[in-house]
């Protein structure tokens, strides 16, 4: 395999995993605001026990929200260094043009 088409493909694979890491995020995200609703409920019920132990649920869903968005960065940053890596591979691998001389005139 060509190491540009090496970095193309580790180019997708990263972008592959910041949308897979989007979608987690995402659902630890749903996840802590349903957490604290059900928290906000039962703080207006006065269940105190149980409102706080839904906050530090929510709270720890947030923190793995927050990881997964650190991923994505950290994803897309490596996929744009293999994209610069690739481009930078295939113009190495084009032929330079040689430059064109005039016909001569008769």
């Amino acid at each position: 395999m060509k190491a540009g088409r090496f970095y193309e493909a580790a180019a997708t694979v990263w972008l592959t995993a910041s949308v897979l890491n989007g979608v987690i995020a995402h659902h630890y995200d749903e996840e802590a605001s349903r957490a604290k609703g059900i928290e906000q409920i039962y703080t207006a019920q006065g269940n105190q026990q149980q409102a706080a132990e839904w906050s530090v649920y929510s709270s720890g869903e947030r923190h793995e929200r927050n990881i997964n968005l650190e991923l994505i960065a950290l994803d897309l940053g490596l996929a744009a260094l293999s994209g610069v890596i690739a481009v930078s591979h295939r113009r190495e691998q084009e032929p330079t043009p040689q430059p064109t001389q005039p016909a001569p005139e008769a």
